[in-house]
């Protein structure tokens, strides 16, 4: 059986639509710091992009075809229209509130500047009305000083009961009088927002961020574990080693699946950096004689299958070693700083696979 690399695009296309978009919706008053906390968190500038596709008269909508992420934002929001503004975000959220989970609003970001000092009755309102039918994350940007962090928390929480989680944020360094203060936080606002979206749209949302290298590693797990649970079906019925092509598919998704996850683009060459990976799956072996062997050194009791046949348990232990070794190849790289080319990627790969590089 040959797998081609028409059928490799295909397979990736998809796992990509399989992702989805999380659709995030961002508050604050004009000057804020709404845009540095965007192009600091995530991986595409949509904030400088001013391609925004207006949805309500304060409203504009900001994606990429490529791009895991929607964003609503409410440019130049002024409290003294707070009815009107009020009133076109319940208008948004009603008119996306279909059956189809894709079109909700999954959060709301509300953004209050710390060094204002200030909480208005307007912002708690708004959050209060947002809070009966969007899960809410009062953000406070631009944080120098605990002392008023602290206090505009304490007016949030009294004023607000209703928002689910208050995070503190200073977007990037900050060089004061009395020396730099260092950034802050952006690891926390992802740890408790992705708790927040569907789960369903959880990988598109960790795909997007750039600022926790750990949610997307254990993001990827579970897309090996899904991967090698699905294998180990395949192979309920034990089948001769000869066969095992048949789980390809599974794998070349799992690659496919990882790549997503850890913010690689969908292009040609990383594509064929997926058949490199997996040793051309359409010879000896799914995962090529190299790749195979090597992968089968790393599993107890594996190269010993009687009478070349993999059992549901070998399939499972032969994906889930292929998906561990493949992430901690690009997780080693991500940290160091290593380019994610195909062959940097194939080459370290291997380096993990003969225990060059320890996970």
């Amino acid at each position: 059986m040959e797998y081609s690399f028409d059928d490799i695009r295909k397979k990736f296309t998809v796992v990509k639509e399989s992702f989805g978009k999380v659709n995030i919706l961002l508050l604050g008053k004009t000057g804020v710091g709404k845009s540095t906390l965007i192009n600091a968190f995530f991986q595409e500038d949509l904030a400088e992009t001013g391609i925004g596709r207006p949805v309500t008269q304060n409203v504009r909508e900001y994606t990429k075809e490529d791009s895991f992420l929607r964003l609503f934002d409410t440019k130049g929001m002024e409290l003294k229209d707070y009815k009107t503004i009020l009133q076109g975000l319940k208008e948004l959220i009603t008119s996306r509130n279909t059956e189809n989970e894709a079109d909700h609003i999954h959060l709301a970001w509300f953004c209050i500047q710390c060094e204002s000092k200030r909480v208005e009755d307007a912002e708690l309102n708004l959050i209060n009305e947002l809070a009966e039918r969007i899960p809410v994350v009062v953000i406070l940007t631009q944080c120098l000083s605990r002392k008023v962090a602290d206090q505009l928390e304490e007016v949030v929480l009294h004023g607000a009961p209703s928002v689910k989680k208050v995070v503190r944020v200073l977007a990037r360094d900050y060089e004061t009088d009395l020396g730099v203060h260092r950034a802050f936080g952006l690891d926390t606002l992802e740890e408790v927002s992705e708790q927040l979206i569907p789960e369903a749209f959880r990988k598109a949302f960790v795909s997007a961020q750039k600022v926790s290298l750990k949610a997307k590693k254990n993001r990827a797990d579970k897309v090996v574990l899904g991967a090698a649970s699905t294998a180990a079906g395949v192979c309920a019925v034990p089948i001769p080693l000869s066969d095992a092509i048949a789980i390809a598919p599974i794998q070349i998704s799992m690659l496919a699946g990882i790549n997503l996850v850890m913010g690689l683009k969908s292009t040609d060459d990383f594509l064929k950096s997926l058949v490199m990976i997996a040793g051309g799956v359409g010879g000896a072996t799914h995962v090529g004689r190299l790749v195979f062997s090597n992968i089968m050194k790393m599993i107890p009791g594996a190269g010993q299958i009687i009478g070349g046949i993999v059992s549901s348990t070998t399939a499972a232990a032969i994906t889930t070693a292929m998906g561990e070794a493949y992430i901690a190849a690009l997780v080693f790289m991500i940290a160091s700083g290593i380019d994610l080319t195909p062959e940097n990627i194939g080459n370290y790969f291997k380096k993990v696979l003969n225990k060059e590089i320890k996970d």
